[in-house]
């Protein structure tokens, strides 16, 4: 049985996801029309052209960074149901 390895020993692939997550991070914090989602398209390239765990970890990592700017408003309105307390956020 062969043994995956998820890891990239590729420099041209990381050099992509890096560029990926920068592009994700520019492209959500830019103002752009409704209903147009680069994190998303961002996504699907990268899971077509890079490795597992990078084409998993480009668009959370693109989305938690900017998520530190934007604010948590949407995790919080996920929580309300599961949690009470945080209604009053």
């Amino acid at each position: 049985m062969q043994k995956l390895d998820f890891r990239s020993r590729n420099t041209s692939e990381q050099w992509l996801a890096l560029t990926l997550v920068a592009l994700g991070v520019v492209f959500r914090l830019a103002p752009h029309p409704e209903n147009v989602t680069p994190v998303a398209a961002i996504a699907l390239f990268a899971g077509v052209t890079l490795s597992p765990v990078l084409a998993f970890t480009v668009p959370a990592i693109a989305m938690m960074a900017t998520d530190l700017s934007i604010g948590w408003h949407s995790f919080f309105c996920a929580l309300r149901p599961i949690f009470p307390p945080v209604t009053w956020m």
